[in-house]
């Protein structure tokens, strides 16, 4: 619809039960969760509709969000029982788009995880965590400063984990004490100090993919798309 500025009942307008408008005023929704469920709202009930096929694509335009957050925010508001996703056998694909349908739930006496307007115990439970997370980084710091960083120790081996944690992460079981080896070496030349290495070694693992692919398996996976990536997330 054409943005005039000037909004006028005449040229449309949302039908909404004020009771179902009243539980959404009374329970807070994140902000991009509240955007896409305001869309959703807008291309069901806007058209007097319960339900209606949207695409990815549609809700980044609409909404200005990208794509994997209108994936975070349908995944939250399926997870909390805002909405309801209609999956269907004969999705026809244009432009790698996958729409799906979606529908409001209006039995708000449903909806999970949704904190309500402010209370007696809303400001403990918003201070609380922020404390006990202040505390955590406090104590977190203090550890880190009394970690003493190293050269590499003589004794670093190559451990069961460190090997299962490499092969998941695409280094070549074939390859794997070579890539060991070279991991080390490139330490003592580089006179690398860390006060974790194994958490240096599982570092290097995840870069070695873009830096060094000679000791990698080859990805034969097929690349997801965003609409694909959020099916999946959907049978989980």
């Amino acid at each position: 619809m054409q943005q005039t500025g000037n909004p006028q009942l005449e040229n449309g307008f949302v039908r909404i039960a004020n009771e179902l408008l009243d539980a959404l005023i009374s329970h807070r929704i994140a902000g991009e969760q509240m955007q896409v469920f305001l869309y959703i709202m807008r291309q069901t009930y806007g058209y007097q509709r319960k339900s209606a096929s949207i695409s990815l694509k549609n809700f980044s335009a609409a909404t200005g969000l990208k794509k994997p957050n209108v994936c975070r925010a349908l995944k939250k508001l399926t997870t909390k029982k805002i909405i309801t996703v209609i999956k269907s056998d004969n999705v026809i694909k244009s432009d790698n788009e996958i729409p799906l349908s979606y529908r409001i739930n209006k039995k708000y006496s449903e909806w999970l995880g949704v904190i309500k307007s402010d209370n007696e115990s809303l400001s403990k439970m918003i201070m609380l965590p922020l404390k006990e997370n202040n505390k955590e980084n406090k104590e977190k710091a203090a550890k880190k400063r009394t970690s003493k960083k190293t050269s590499l120790p003589a004794d670093f081996k190559l451990t069961p984990n460190l090997i299962d944690y490499a092969i998941k992460n695409r280094i070549n079981p074939n390859k794997i004490n070579g890539f060991f080896d070279f991991f080390c070496d490139k330490a003592r030349a580089k006179e690398y100090k860390y006060a974790d290495w194994s958490a240096a070694f599982r570092n290097f693992v995840l870069k070695t993919p873009e830096y060094n692919p000679e000791f990698c398996v080859k990805e034969t996976q097929k690349t997801l798309t965003q609409e694909e990536r959020w099916l999946e997330t959907l049978k989980k």
